[in-house]
């Protein structure tokens, strides 16, 4: 199968890192899919489960933070 940058995207804008991680589809990822595929339904693979690296605001700024 055929996806954008032949990789897998998070989508989870709720993480703390999710401006800075490699894996995050951000605002710029969308802009470069469409432009790859010269539409908005460009195929795109994300994960289906949150990533072991995830980590909440609540739990950041709490400095509860698990992931290093």
């Amino acid at each position: 199968m055929i996806c954008f940058r032949d990789k897998t995207f998070c989508a989870d804008i709720d993480c703390v890192k999710f401006e800075v991680c490699p894996k995050a589809f951000t605002e710029k990822e969308k802009i470069a899919s469409i432009e790859w595929w010269g539409s908005k339904d460009a195929p795109i693979s994300f994960y289906r489960y949150r990533l072991d690296c995830y980590v909440a605001r609540e739990e950041e700024e709490e400095g509860e933070s698990k992931c290093k």
